[in-house]
């Protein structure tokens, strides 16, 4: 065989090799399941904020409060209601049920949920949602029944 043809069989087989591997690398992350922190990054976080205290921008693009994670404590009563607004939506915020599988939907709530200070036993029976939007995410009023 002559060197060029050669150098031309060579390339070949090394791009073919080469396009081969980034296929199967593409479809061995499609198959990997997101993490928690990489769905809430993904699906949450430009609007509520990689730390959970909401993202200024975004509220006053959406003409809507985005609730502060780190200054809300979570009773058995809200926590039902973000599960919901998840999966259904809730005001400007989107529905994810179409969109996530049941168990991505609960690890998401879950990493948010981890984000909001701790009940005690005697708040979690009696302390509610007071509407922890801080000041530097929107000037939100204290009513709570129209947040995200």
């Amino acid at each position: 065989m002559k060197p060029q043809k050669s150098a031309l069989l060579l390339a070949g087989v090394i791009i073919s090799t080469l396009f081969i591997f980034l296929v199967f690398q593409e479809n061995l992350k499609a198959q990997k399941p997101l993490t928690a922190q990489e769905l809430y990054k993904k699906y949450c976080a430009s609007c509520h904020g990689a730390d959970g205290k909401g993202v200024e921008k975004m509220a006053k693009m959406l003409k809507a409060p985005i609730r502060d994670f780190t200054k809300i404590t979570l009773t058995a009563e809200l926590s039902k209601e973000w599960q919901k607004a998840i999966k259904e939506g809730k005001a400007k915020m989107p529905a994810f049920n179409k969109k996530l599988k049941e168990a991505e939907i609960d690890s998401v709530y879950n990493f948010a949920k981890a984000m909001t200070i701790p009940a005690t036993k005697s708040e979690s029976s009696t302390k509610k949602d007071a509407g922890g939007v801080s000041k530097d995410t929107t000037k939100a009023t204290k009513d709570s029944s129209t947040k995200n």
